[in-house]
């Protein structure tokens, strides 16, 4: 019987390396992307059954566009300082709306497993 004798120096560089390679590799499995969220962007506040903003006046500040869809209702809006657009229920809105809904379901689809 013939004994094989192997170096453990190469058997050990051989691990390092292989393990640097396999370390450094980006993995497609985390490769989801952020979904477009298209019209839907611009809003700080995007509703579908009205939006009630609390506290005294102007205690409140929204940076963006605001709107409620397909229930318009925005009760309280005198407490906010609003630095945008009151799309309240039109057709901006909506369309932000369906935008909002397609990201949703963009970003649900990717394979992501950690």
């Amino acid at each position: 019987m013939k004994k094989i004798t192997f170096c453990k120096k190469s058997i050990a560089a051989t691990l390092i390396t292989a393990s640097m390679v396999l370390l450094s590799s980006p993995s497609s499995v985390f490769a989801a992307t952020s979904p477009s969220l298209g019209t839907a962007d611009g809003f700080a506040i995007l509703a579908g059954s009205g939006i009630t903003i609390g506290g005294a006046v102007n205690t409140s500040t929204i940076t963006g566009d605001i709107g409620s869809y397909s229930t318009a209702t925005i009760t309280g809006i005198g407490n906010a300082v609003l630095t945008g657009t009151n799309h309240a229920g039109d057709a901006t809105t909506q369309g932000a709306k369906t935008a909002l809904t397609t990201a949703y379901l963009n970003a649900e689809a990717q394979y992501c497993h950690q």
